[in-house]
């Protein structure tokens, strides 16, 4: 039967057609076949035939008609009908039965069932686990697969990928707040030592910002023998629930701040002090001590820490760092620091007018800066620039090529073919200068404080605003106040400065090759 057959019957509503469409169904692997025949059956609205076929020898007919049976008005189909497809043995009749079950939210118990004896089953391929993953997504809400979450969280003899899959559940699940057995067990998990999951837990604690981890992320933080990028993570998930900080962990973060760190650790840790609510003492540390030594791809977010501010002691002193190192303000808008003064005494603002003037002496030799180094940067090394895009130049922790990469920043897979060097050179040095849409920075403006990122999610009841790779924090629409624009790139400007004139020339030919020239290295 072709699918201009199945769709004539179904025209005529003669469903005496209904055997013969189910044997067509059983006859062809045409998929566009199915689909018309599948229509057909639930536009013709008779269960009765399709009930019976459920018990069908032909795999092809049950998947047929449960299918059509799921999506037919008043259905008769029953959760008995669907055990046999989540037992089975042949995936596709199984991947049905899954399929089936997302839209049927009250039949938890017999997919807790099948759950539990899938779990149990070695060499589950990843299409499989991410099946049970969105199955239990779609259950997550009633308090049975809840406990069959906190259940398998707690199993002392469950494997780090078995954990990795329920924490993966409780990231995608649309709950206001997480229960508390979850947050109790993530707290638990906080103290495992396993890197992964305690990375994975801190990525849930963060984006769900969940209260009551003070002592366990604290000990994360301070503990000099965890790496630093795993420490700062610590500390982003404390500071959006306690944005305040003790002296003493102040001080292990201004460490982290220094030169004798990577460049990703720096920025990462200049991302946390701009959501902290540090005191005056603090404040005075920042700009005596940290703004002078600060290279300029930290000199936005640093400055950013001072906003809002009002002692005339602090303003001060962060405009006389600031006329010490003015050469380095080339990223700074002007009005970014008219803003970030606005409260400040007007002796303050007074005594930032050459740092005005400098700034827009800078930004009026821009264009001169950037056909300089297009003339400089020949040369370069397609292979070379490859590897520094993923290794040296971090370009990779927040944008993607292919497959390869994160989805922060825009993916750069074809900027080869829709930009100009003019501009791919212009984005790099000045990222501010221009945004992507979809990637606007935001502030979100909340009551429990102001959050900087750009948003990845909206609905009606919450938004996902990512602060930085990663997970985004989850804020619910009622504790928003307002949502500002914010005309500073999350993108830290400054790169040509951490790569040499050679180095920069290749990361240039590698963009510039794009997409072709992921071909021709993968050769």
């Amino acid at each position: 039967m072709s699918r201009q057959a199945a769709t004539a019957l179904g025209q005529i509503g003669d469903a005496s057609g209904i055997p013969s469409l189910l044997k067509a169904v059983s006859r062809t692997d045409d998929r566009f076949v199915a689909h018309a025949v599948i229509h057909t059956l639930i536009g013709l609205g008779k269960p009765e035939p399709l009930l019976a076929a459920l018990k069908d020898p032909s795999d092809r007919i049950r998947k047929a008609a449960l299918t059509a049976l799921d999506q037919m008005d008043n259905s008769p189909l029953q959760k008995e009908h669907l055990k046999p497809f989540l037992a089975s043995a042949h995936p596709e009749l199984r991947a049905a039965g899954i399929w089936v079950a997302t839209h049927r939210p009250e039949w938890t118990d017999i997919v807790v069932e099948f759950l539990e004896k899938q779990l149990a089953r070695p060499g589950q391929t990843e299409e499989e686990l991410l099946a049970l993953r969105d199955l239990m997504v779609t259950f997550c809400q009633n308090e049975a697969l809840q406990n069959f979450v906190t259940s398998q969280l707690s199993n002392k003899t469950a494997t780090a990928e078995s954990r990795l899959l329920f924490l993966s559940v409780i990231g995608r699940c649309d709950v206001r707040q997480l229960p508390s057995s979850w947050a109790g067990q993530l707290k638990v998990l906080l103290s495992s030592g396993e890197g992964q999951i305690v990375s994975e837990v801190l990525n849930l604690v963060q984006s769900r910002r969940v209260k009551g981890m003070d002592t366990e992320l604290l000990s994360i933080f301070r503990d000099k023998a965890s790496a630093a990028a795993l420490r700062l993570k610590a500390l982003a998930a404390r500071t959006v629930t306690v944005p305040e900080i003790s002296n003493e962990d102040f001080a292990l973060l201004e460490a982290l701040l220094g030169k004798g760190q990577e460049a990703p650790v720096r920025q990462a840790a200049a991302h946390v002090l701009v959501n902290l609510k540090l005191t005056e003492s603090q404040l005075m540390s920042i700009a005596e001590k940290q703004l002078p030594e600060a290279d300029p791809f930290l000199m936005p977010g640093i400055l950013e820490v001072f906003n809002h501010g009002t002692s005339e002691r602090v303003g001060s002193s962060l405009v006389s760092s600031l006329l010490q190192v003015s050469d380095r303000l080339t990223n700074i808008p002007e009005q970014d620091l008219e803003r970030i003064l606005s409260a400040y005494p007007a002796s303050v603002r007074d005594k930032a007018v050459p740092v005005s003037a400098k700034i827009r002496q800078l930004h009026a030799a821009r264009q001169e800066k950037l056909a300089r180094l297009d003339r400089e940067l020949t040369g370069g090394d397609v292979s070379e620039g490859r590897t520094l895009f993923f290794g040296k130049a971090s370009c990779s922790a927040c944008h993607a090529i292919g497959p390869e990469g994160n989805a922060f920043g825009p993916d750069l897979t074809n900027i080869g073919d829709i930009r100009s060097r003019p501009d791919i050179l212009e984005a790099i040095v000045f990222p501010s200068s221009s945004f992507a849409r979809e990637h606007e920075t935001v502030n979100v403006v909340t009551a429990s404080g102001t959050f900087m990122g750009i948003i990845k999610e909206q609905t009606a009841d919450y938004l996902v605003l990512a602060p930085g790779p990663g997970p985004g924090l989850r804020i619910n629409r009622s504790e928003v106040k307002s949502i500002e624009a914010h005309n500073v790139s999350m993108m830290p400007p400054g790169l040509e400065e951490l790569l040499d004139k050679q180095e920069m020339a290749s990361l240039m030919a590698f963009l510039e090759s794009l997409p072709t020239g992921i071909k021709k290295l993968s050769k």
